[in-house]
């Protein structure tokens, strides 16, 4: 019985999180949207939804890596295991760091090839490139921000 109250309190709490976290997920976006939309133009606001399949892309790697780790730590978590533990958050962050440099690199080289590729507006893909690059910056911090 103990064991069952336990595991529903954190329960709870995981779920209260997520939430929070979705909201505040789409809070950003949507004050993002009206940013872009009244100080920059409409076609800046198209740009940023036509890079939307590779940000959701970059998004979802990092999902998997933080995931991924979570499920591990949870283990871990459950025997004790400090030294496991920070084994796992030094491969986690190890792993991480390079695949978000890359990812910087590959966008920083490609932008405009890519732009032309998920948008092929001229008006609209030159916003596109400079979202892009702006985004490209930040990969690497989100990746280690949702590992830590």
């Amino acid at each position: 019985m103990r064991n069952s109250f336990i595991i529903n309190k954190a329960f709870n709490y995981y779920i209260v999180a997520s939430i929070l976290t979705a909201v505040v997920s789409q809070l950003a976006v949507a004050t993002d949207a009206v940013i872009v939309g009244q100080f920059i133009s409409p076609e800046a606001l198209s740009a940023v939804n036509a890079a939307t399949p590779l940000t959701m892309a970059v998004n979802s790697m990092y999902l998997l890596f933080a995931m991924g780790a979570n499920v591990r730590l949870a283990r871990l978590l459950g025997k004790h295991d400090e030294k496991g533990i920070m084994e796992l958050f030094s491969s986690t962050i190890s792993s991480i760091l390079p695949v978000g440099l890359l990812i910087s690199a590959v966008l920083l080289t490609f932008a405009t090839p890519v732009s032309e590729f998920l948008c092929g507006e001229p008006s609209i893909s030159h916003y596109t490139v400079e979202y892009l690059l702006a985004y490209s910056v930040g990969v690497a911090p989100m990746l280690l921000y949702l590992a830590m």
